[in-house]
C-alpha cells in the first residue's frame, strides 16, 4: 500500500519517560498526530505501521526531539537482550532483572572490546527467578536470579531461538563477579570458534558444559586481554622439506594451520591417483593434496 513502518528499540520494554528519553511521551506524539498502527515485538519492542512516505521525516524528528535513538544507533548487544520486569513490580522476583540489565549489557560491551571483540555480541537474557518471563533459556548466555544479587549462568540456546534451549552451567554466581565468570568463556570462543561467523550459542553447545568448565579450570585471568606473541616459523620451503621426509617415513604433516574448509574439485581419474598414492604412504589425502598443492606454490 506505499506505507511505511519503522521500528524503535524500548529498552526492557518499558514505555514511560526517564533519563531525559521520553517514550511514552514520543510514542503517544506519533499515534496521535498520524494515527498509525503499532506492534509490539517478541523482543519488548514497538513498530509503527501504516505511516506516509510524506509523514517519515516528521515521525523521525518527533523521536529524535525525545531523545529516542534510531534503531542504527543503538548497539547490537543491548538489542539482543530482554528483560523480566522483577523488582519492585513482582513478589516472586528473587534478583534483579529490568534494572540491571541496562548495566550487564554495558560491562558485556566493554569486555569484548577489552579482548579485541568490539561489536560483537549474542542473545543475552535475565530473569529475576527461575519462571522465565524474558525466556533466559533460549538465550545464548542468561542469567536466572536466586536471590540478592546471585543468578543461574545458562550457556548454549540458539541465536534465532530455534531449535534448542540452553543448559544451566553455574549456581549463584554474583553479579560483582560477571566478568570473572564470563572472561574465560568468551576467550574459549574467540580462539576456537571455526570462524567468525560461528555464533556463540553455537559454539558453546557444540564445545558442551565438560570442555568449557575443563577450559574454565585452566584459564588464567587476563590472558585475554594480551597480545598473542608470534614466534617466527619455518618457511613453506623448509616446511615442504619436513614434510617429504615425513611423508616417506609414512607420517602425516600438516603444512598450514586452521580448519580446511574450502573444496577443491578434481576428476575422478586424479582422485584416484591421490587416493594409491596416500593409500602407499600412509598418508590422509588433504595432507597429500596439501602438500602438493604447497610444493608447487613454492
Amino acid at each position: 500500500d506505499a506505507n511505511k513502518f519503522l521500528g524503535i528499540h524500548v529498552p526492557q520494554g518499558r514505555v514511560k519517560d526517564y533519563d531525559g528519553i521520553k517514550y511514552r511521551t514520543a510514542i503517544r506524539a506519533i499515534v496521535d498526530k498520524f494515527d498509525c498502527d503499532t506492534r509490539l515485538t517478541a523482543n519488548q519492542n514497538v513498530v509503527f505501521c501504516g505511516i506516509k512516505k510524506a509523514d517519515m521525516a516528521e515521525v523521525d524528528a518527533i523521536l529524535r526531539l525525545n531523545g529516542v535513538k534510531p534503531i542504527q544507533e543503538v548497539d547490537m548487544m543491548t538489542r539482543q537482550s530482554i528483560a523480566c520486569p522483577s523488582f519492585p513490580l513482582c513478589g516472586l522476583a528473587q534478583a534483579e532483572a529490568e534494572r540491571r540489565m541496562p548495566d550487564f549489557n554495558a560491562r558485556m560491551n566493554v569486555l569484548l572490546s577489552k579482548m579485541g571483540m568490539p561489536g560483537e555480541y549474542f542473545v543475552h537474557r535475565m530473569t529475576g527467578c527461575p519462571n522465565g518471563c524474558a525466556r533466559p533459556y533460549m538465550a545464548e548466555l542468561a542469567w536466572v536470579g536466586q536471590g540478592p544479587d546471585l543468578y543461574q549462568m545458562w550457556l548454549g540456546g540458539s541465536h534465532n531461538l530455534d531449535g534448542r534451549t540452553g543448559w544451566q552451567y553455574k549456581d549463584k554466581v554474583k553479579q560483582s563477579d560477571m566478568e570473572t565468570e564470563v572472561e574465560p568463556i568468551l576467550y574459549m570462543w574467540k580462539s576456537q570458534r571455526l570462524s567468525n561467523a560461528d555464533r556463540l550459542g553455537d559454539f558453546l553447545d557444540r564445545m558442551g558444559k565438560d570442555k568449557i568448565k575443563e577450559f574454565c579450570a585452566a584459564y588464567v585471568p587476563g590472558t585475554a586481554f594480551k597480545a598473542p606473541t608470534v614466534e617466527p616459523g619455518p618457511s613453506l620451503g623448509e616446511l615442504l622439506a619436513m614434510s617429504n621426509d615425513k611423508a616417506l617415513s609414512g607420517k602425516s604433516v600438516r603444512l598450514t594451520t586452521g580448519p580446511r574448509k574450502q573444496q577443491v574439485r578434481v576428476s575422478d581419474e586424479l582422485h584416484t591417483m591421490l587416493k594409491d598414492v596416500s593409500e602407499k604412504n600412509k598418508e590422509a589425502i588433504s595432507d597429500l593434496v596439501e602438500r602438493l598443492l604447497v610444493k608447487g606454490l613454492v
